[in-house]
């Protein structure tokens, strides 16, 4: 005898393709579920992304902040040996000046035995190396004669003899060639000397 299964009434009202809707929607809401737990642990991830973009922007702005320092410092040296060379350069073209000038007056100087000019020490030996800056500073007797070639007496010369030139006549009644060291001197923003050797017969 054949049992006849009772049917949910439910069951024979809503069609087959209807019930397989709803579950395929039902897989669907979980799905989508899903989706959006991902896209909020991207959304975190992507929060934790701007935190590390902005410490490396502070680092690239610091970095950039000491190269800028590092490049300041760099021009400001060589501007400063820039400076320094020209006040160096100068300051030697204004010293061969005055030293040039003294020979110049010497050479116009007829008899130097009898015209000695009040910047040149006659005594042999007496100005050299070591007593020089006593002389250009005018605490000897010997007074430094200022140049023309600086209108702010910034440039001084001073001579002084040295000796008899090697193998010349030491007679007294012929004329010897003697050795003259003529210094100049230029003081402005730092010192600069240059000596030039003479030689005058008397």
């Amino acid at each position: 005898m054949l049992k006849s299964t009772p049917l949910n009434r439910e069951s024979e009202r809503i069609p087959r393709w209807l019930r397989r809707g709803k579950r395929a929607n039902h897989k669907k809401t979980a799905f989508l579920t899903v989706e959006d737990s991902l896209q909020f642990a991207a959304g975190s991830f992507n929060s934790q992304d701007g935190h590390v973009a902005i410490l490396a922007a502070l680092v690239i702005l610091t970095l950039l902040a000491i190269i800028s320092f590092s490049a300041s410092r760099v021009a400001n040296n060589e501007v400063t040996l820039a400076r320094n060379e020209s006040v160096h350069q100068r300051n030697l073209y204004l010293a061969e000046g005055a030293a040039m000038e003294a020979v110049d007056r010497l050479a116009l100087t007829a008899n130097l035995k009898d015209n000695v000019p009040a910047w040149m020490e006659k005594t042999a030996g007496s100005l050299d190396v070591d007593t020089l800056r006593s002389y250009l500073n005018g605490n000897e007797t010997v007074k430094p004669q200022a140049s023309v070639v600086d209108a702010a007496n910034r440039a001084t010369f001073v001579a002084g003899l040295e000796g008899a030139a090697p193998g010349g006549s030491l007679g007294m009644n012929t004329p010897t060639v003697f050795i003259l060291g003529v210094y100049g001197r230029c003081e402005w923003d730092g010192e600069s000397i240059v000596k030039i050797g003479y030689r005058a017969v008397y």
